[in-house]
């Protein structure tokens, strides 16, 4: 042999060995970027999860502002001031009455193809649990008296039942225990 085929073989070796490298980094890097699109898309996930959240968390807020609302017109004498008090009792069964629908827009009814079928879409099947503890407490205050204080307070032991029961129906929907593990799980 001569010393030049000695070196064209030692270069198809060397070549080989340096085709292997590329494809190796090649491969490494090929993983990394599956995993970070992995990890993107579970980030994008997590961020439409948590706009949900906090779309049910500010409708939640709106009803437990209704609900205390009604907690303090049992409280309010309607005889201090009659037409302050028939405004903001009407307008609490206003905001009820929107409320109730709203919460149409984030929570399923159960049953639809079986109960209520003549209804539009949104009211046929089962109120949601959360709605159905909404709609209790506008029946209770629907029952305030706008004439008499007195005759107001059973209702607030009522209305607060079904705050508290809203309350941990709302937080079993938003979950927060399942999105803290979440976070630290993606911050890990």
């Amino acid at each position: 042999m001569t010393p030049f085929s000695d070196l064209l073989a030692n270069i198809d070796w060397l070549s080989a060995i340096v085709a292997l490298i590329a494809m190796a980094i090649s491969i490494i890097f090929s993983l990394r970027s599956t995993r970070s699109s992995e990890n993107v898309e579970k980030i994008e996930a997590f961020n439409a999860h948590q706009a949900y959240r906090s779309e049910i968390i500010s409708w939640g807020r709106e009803c437990l502002d209704a609900m205390s609302e009604s907690i303090i017109l049992c409280k309010f004498d309607p005889a201090r001031n009659p037409d302050r008090f028939y405004v903001r009792l009407f307008e609490n069964r206003s905001q009820y009455y929107s409320l109730i629908d709203q919460g149409r827009w984030f929570l399923k009814n159960t049953g639809p193809e079986e109960y209520r079928q003549w209804k539009d879409n949104s009211y046929r099947g089962l109120a949601p649990e959360a709605i159905e503890y909404l709609m209790d407490a506008q029946a209770i205050a629907k029952k305030i008296n706008f004439k008499e204080l007195a005759d107001n307070g059973d209702r607030i032991a009522e209305i607060v039942d079904q705050k508290r029961k809203f309350t941990a129906c709302i937080q079993d929907i938003v979950d927060p225990e399942t999105v803290q593990t979440q976070l630290e799980r993606m911050t890990a």
